[in-house]
């Protein structure tokens, strides 16, 4: 067996291999009959097949039904990992409804035929389970496929994908139908259809086919089953023990919770007491899903000889150089020449030509080696093959910040952590480990949970392609990896809190050693990335438990303080008295004292000033009448408000283009100074395709490649997608390379759909045959020809598919006698041209790998280097001559054809006069013509070239709107037409540099650049990019100047330095920035709020930063006792506004926040900073806070 086999398709496999041996028919166990089966032995045991239906249902326990509970607690997660497939590859926040139901006792009655149920197995339950989620849906004509027949599915191919071998759901149906002998009902509607569809099935087990029992078809009207949006339900009932699997079922969703933080997820299940059910509600924490993975090509190291052989017969490449770079990852044409030439295998052979002892030498000799070299020699210069590593570009990961949320809203923690390491490849498998910790909170309650795996005061959740994996603990990878971590010098002992720790494991292929699927094989390569990333969170946590001592021992510090300050003031109280040292004026009592000294808290900081963004950074400069403008006019987001013209926007806006355009400008520079703009891909705008027939060298082997447009785009300022939306088309036309490939891409696009509809040419003509081949003039092929009137013809629409032989043709002239006619022979110059295929063995033509009609089109305009009539001159003409020799030496009046009179279509004046040049005048002088002199006429090279590229494209006539798949259709075959290009033809036969250098095209090319913009929002709203307006920097210059002569650059500033802003429009947008920003006086005593807008305060944070600049007013005895009472309560510490803040108020008093006005108006992401408290529970404190709570400390 090959070392790089799958165990798990191995054991499949092998188990089917051997269900093909002889099954014998049943018999009845009846001791009459013992004569007659002994007798019959022979014909008993006669063969049959076995189908993978008929194999997998009596070998249940491979997937996971092996008994009565893991049936239950298998069934249950089949169907909920395919919803969340489903459901993201819809691109959506997966929302999932799974109903574990008993049947009653009325359900059962019907179900038995009887009043009385004789079932005495207590433990075994009768189930209905159904899982309705909001995917894509299943096509009508795929159900009976996917759902009743074994094996069959659609995650196929080196992909992270959940499940594997089409077994899921099939299997399901088959424990079903074992144990209850039910359907399975598949409820579904399709995305993008108005019909809900609801089939039940069984599955023939002999022919593994489906058995449609029932097919409905419900419609809008039908409220009651009709499904509002796309998804599926899947609904089926069996026998299992939910006694037994119920906690496993429980804690399987709850980790499910924690790895799919962006699923809603609701679940309702049998509660513990008859007739009670549980309702489990996990909602999202997070609405952007992680980008689905891709399907990437397989690695040398990780491929064996069946692999190998699926990729030859899947491959078109005609030598095994090509083969290599092509079909397998990390290779290139250096490494692919080193191989072959270190195995001693012949690289000018095609793969299907391999050899068996050729394959297994490519295996064995060469990918064998290369996975033992990389072992061993990590650095590739060292090695003999010289491959790269396995990249896990096409990898989804979870994300560290999507992981953090999922631990933290199942365990709430009090500290928590989470790491995404880098891909990393085992046998050529890319991987990716992600992983959490999670310390102290919540995680106590976890380790009494069934299911979860618990070591010491260690709680490990493992996850292996976003699946929670509850079995199997005791022989996992990731298990034993986190035993072996020395927790101990980290700061964990069995004395402290336990430790949730959560790893995440994603590859296009995980090991699992068995079928089941419930722990990964211990790999080398994966154990070493689990231990790094579980260091790196072990000192996390060290720094973190180091930390929380600190706090303690103040505590204890402060404890003492509080019990002997009273006896140490009084005492150094009575020695400054008696000293007569102690002023009692002063109005500082004992009790203020004892209290500064208990507390310990230092005057450092006190006057600290939070920190803050740019003024211009923060989303306050959208005024509410334009931003009520553009959604007027369906403008909702900024990513359309740059994007739309400036002159559009400035009709209904009020404001000149410009003062639009500074608009756009500024808004994103603020952004992009705090890195809220997204970022510019360009392949959404050139595909990789359409960029590499910009790379190249020309005849004379140097480079002539054009710059790549990721290149070329920076150099024109436009670093990111805003700055491509906002730019117009006049200046993208200035961005080197963007036209061209623009024009090069809409070429290929047009093409490639006509020839997904068209056959490539074909002379199916025998006489055709032998024109192209240049072989006509034997006697035998003479005879064949039942008329030689067929070789001429006038020229007529050319078509593809049929090159009609040449037929003869009348013309009346006027010769020396007027009464009598003369027959003009014309020639049909399109039999004249070769099958396109024959120029393959031109030099220049082998380089380029052409080996279909469309490589050859595509390469007669390439922007680089083209073949044209000169690459193909020397053919062409050849071909021309040695065709009209042929004719002529079988009708010799054609040779007397005259080539410089009018009668002969194919001739055009430039071509008359070329020829009258040199002297030719007839077919037979064209004959005798040397070669070289032939060659050297450019009008006869054009006509060959032209004529050629007539019979290459599909005759499709006029350009149509369905040649295009977008909605400037009608607008683009106009200019087409208009500039000359009005066949599919034409724009085939022009190249992209010709388009662009034409001004008629123009307007042709603004189109694409408008098009490329469509294509970025599409993008951007894929992402969850487009901005909102409320981001809009709507600035007055004004505004600006006066700020920044008041020195305020942040919102700090604004607070404190508001009294000092002279002009008044500038007061007034500044008083309105502050109410925008600030914090409102929600909690304080109303007496308090009324005082301070007498003193023209809007905000807490005006007063609480810079009290002296607003407290100058003369106020009255009722407004300055309001104002007293109001500032005892903001000066008070900040842990009386919750006790959970006291283990953390020496951290807060470093930071500068020692009042809980500081508290109340400090930024709460820089308070979780500071605290390590979440900021969701900071803000939760804020909003909730409320000053009569206080009243008793004041």
């Amino acid at each position: 067996m090959d070392n790089n086999s799958d165990p798990i398709e191995d054991e499949i496999f092998q188990n089917l291999d051997e269900s093909q041996t002889t099954i014998s028919e049943p018999t009845m166990d009846n001791p009459k009959s013992s004569k007659k089966k002994a007798k019959d032995k022979k014909s008993d045991s006669k063969a049959r097949t076995a189908s993978a239906a008929v194999f997998f249902n009596e070998n249940k326990s491979i997937a996971g039904f092996g008994n009565s509970m893991r049936a239950v607690f298998t069934s249950v997660r089949e169907l909920v990992e395919n919803s969340l497939d489903a459901s993201e590859k819809r691109g959506v926040a997966p929302q999932i409804f799974i109903s574990l139901r008993r049947l009653n006792k009325k359900e059962l009655i019907a179900l038995m035929g009887s009043n009385v149920t004789k079932t005495k197995d207590t433990r075994l339950d009768f189930l209905e389970l159904s899982c309705k989620d909001n995917g894509i849906g299943v096509k009508r004509e795929l159900i009976p496929q996917l759902f009743g027949t074994v094996l069959a599915g659609t995650k196929y191919g080196a992909q992270q994908t959940r499940g594997r071998f089409g077994l899921g759901s099939k299997m399901v149906l088959l424990y079903a139908m074992s144990t209850l002998d039910l359907p399975i009902q598949i409820t579904t509607r399709p995305q993008g259809e108005n019909k809900t569809y609801r089939v039940q099935l069984f599955i023939n087990l002999e022919k593994n086919e489906p058995i449609i029992h029932t097919d409905e078809v419900f419609l809008e009207d039908d409220e009651e089953n009709y499904f509002k949006t796309a998804g599926t339900e899947i609904k089926v009932s069996f026998t299992g023990s939910w006694n037994l699997a119920k906690l496993y079922v429980r804690e399987y969703f709850r980790q499910l919770a924690i790895i799919t933080p962006y699923a809603d997820i609701r679940v309702i299940l049998p509660g513990d007491e008859p007739g009670t059910v549980d309702d489990l509600d996990y909602k999202r924490v997070v609405d952007e899903l992680p980008r689905p993975p891709e399907v990437v090509q397989v690695h040398p190291w990780g491929t064996d000889i069946s692999t190998f052989r699926r990729e030859m017969n899947n491959s078109d490449e005609d030598n095994l150089i090509d083969f290599l770079v092509n079909n397998f990852m990390g290779v290139n044409k250096f490494a692919a020449e080193k191989f072959f030439e270190e195995i001693n295998v012949p690289t000018d052979k095609a793969p299907l030509e391999l050899t068996s002892p050729e394959i297994r030498r490519i295996v064995h000799d060469g990918f064998n080696r290369a996975l033992k070299e990389s072992k061993t020699l990590k650095g590739k210069k060292a090695r003999i093959f010289k491959f790269e590593d396995p990249k896990g570009d096409a990898l989804s990961p979870l994300g560290s910040n999507r992981l953090r949320k999922g631990l933290e809203k199942e365990l709430n923690p009090d500290f928590i952590e989470a790491i995404t390491r880098e891909p990393r490849a085992y046998e050529g498998h890319p991987f990716i480990i992600e992983a959490a910790i999670g310390y102290g909170g919540g995680v106590s309650a976890a380790t009494s949970s069934k299911g979860v795996t618990v070591v010491d005061n260690r709680v490990i959740y493992r996850f292996a392609n976003r699946i929670p994996l509850i079995f199997g603990a005791g022989s996992d990878l990731i298990t034993s990896v986190v035993n072996q971590i020395p927790w101990k010098e980290y700061g964990l002992t069995k004395a402290t809190d336990p430790l949730a720790i959560a790893v995440s494991l994603v590859s296009t292929k995980i090991p699992f050693p068995e079928t089941s699927k419930e722990y990964i094989d211990k790999v080398e390569e994966i154990g070493l990335e689990v231990k790094l990333v579980m260091m790196t969170l072990g000192r996390k946590l060290k720094t973190y438990l180091g930390m929380k001592r600190r706090r303690q021992r103040e505590r204890q510090r402060k404890s003492r303080f509080d019990r002997f300050a009273p006896h140490t003031v009084n005492n150094l109280l009575a020695i400054l008295k008696k000293e007569e040292i102690w002023n009692p004026s002063t109005g500082v009592s004992s009790s203020r004292i004892i209290a500064a000294l208990s507390s310990g808290i230092p005057r450092i900081g006190s006057n600290v000033l939070p920190p803050s963004r740019s003024i211009w950074s923060q989303a306050i400069w959208a005024k509410p009448e334009t931003v009520e403008k553009l959604q007027q006019n369906n403008i909702f987001e900024i990513s359309t408000f740059l994007r739309t013209d400036n002159q559009h926007l400035s009709k209904f806006l009020n404001k000149s283009p410009n003062q639009v355009d500074i608009i756009k400008r500024r808004t994103i520079t603020e952004l992009d100074k705090i890195r809220e703009v997204p970022k510019l891909d360009a392949t959404i705008i050139i595909d990789p395709y359409t960029e590499k027939r910009f790379s190249g060298k020309d005849d004379k082997g140097k480079d002539a490649s054009l710059p790549k447009l990721a290149r070329t785009l920076p150099r024109r300022w436009i670093r990111n997608s805003y700055d491509y939306l906002v730019s117009p088309p006049r200046h993208l036309l200035r961005v080197q390379t963007l036209a061209v490939k623009l024009v090069e891409r809409e070429r290929i696009n047009v093409i490639s759909k006509l020839f997904e509809e068209s056959p490539e040419v074909e002379l199916v003509d025998e006489l055709s045959n032998l024109l192209a081949s240049g072989t006509l003039g034997d006697a035998s092929d003479i005879e064949a020809l039942e008329s030689l009137d067929t070789f001429f013809d006038a020229v007529d629409e050319p078509v593809i598919t049929d090159v009609t032989p040449p037929t003869k043709v009348v013309e009346t002239l006027p010769l020396s006698k007027p009464d009598k006619k003369k027959e003009i022979l014309k020639i049909n110059i399109l039999e004249l041209i070769p099958h396109f295929e024959s120029f393959f063995e031109i030099d220049s033509i082998k380089k380029r790998k052409v080996s279909t009609l469309i490589d050859f089109l595509f390469e007669t305009t390439h922007p680089i280097k083209p073949v044209n009539e000169k690459v193909l001159a020397n053919s062409l003409i050849s071909n021309f001559k040695s065709q009209l020799k042929a004719m002529a030496e079988l009708m010799p009046e054609y040779g007397e054809i005259k080539v410089s009179m009018q009668g002969q279509d194919w001739v055009d004046g430039y071509l008359r006069n070329a020829f009258k040049r040199r002297k030719i005048d007839t077919i037979n002088d064209i004959i005798k013509t040397d070669d070289s002199i032939l060659f050297e006429i450019g009008e006869l090279q054009r006509l060959l070239f032209t004529n050629l590229m007539q019979t290459l494209v599909p005759s499709e006539g006029k350009i149509t709107e369905t040649d295009y798949l977008t909605d400037n259709a009608k607008r683009k075959i106009k200019i087409l037409t208009k500039a000359g290009i009005k066949t599919v033809e034409e724009l085939a036969a022009t190249s992209s540099l010709e388009i662009v250098d034409d001004s008629k095209f123009n307007e042709y090319v603004q189109i694409l650049i408008e098009e490329s913009k469509d294509r970025i929002i599409e993008y951007l709203t894929m992402s969850n990019s487009l901005g909102g307006l409320h981001l809009l920097k709507e600035i007055d210059q004004e505004n600006e100047i006066d700020f920044n002569d008041a020195n305020i650059l942040n919102l700090v500033d604004l607070y404190t330095k508001y009294p000092l802003i002279k002009n008044k429009k500038t007061k007034e947008r500044a008083q309105y920035l502050i109410t925008q920003s600030g914090r409102n006086f929600e909690g304080l005593p109303k007496p308090f709020e009324n005082a301070l807008k007498e003193l023209d305060v809007t905000t807490l944070d005006q007063i609480v930063l810079a009290p002296n600049q607003y407290v100058k007013k003369r106020l009255s005895k009722e407004q300055k006792e309001n104002l007293e009472n109001g500032f005892k309560i903001l000066m008070l510490p900040p842990e009386f506004i919750s006790p959970n803040l006291i283990p953390s108020v020496n951290l807060l008093v470093d930071a500068g926040i020692t009042t809980l006005g500081k508290f109340l108006v400090w930024p709460s992401d820089e308070l979780a900073r500071v605290t390590t408290i979440t900021e969701e529970w900071l803000n939760l404190v804020k909003q909730s806070f409320n000053s009569s709570d206080y009243s008793k400390e004041v």
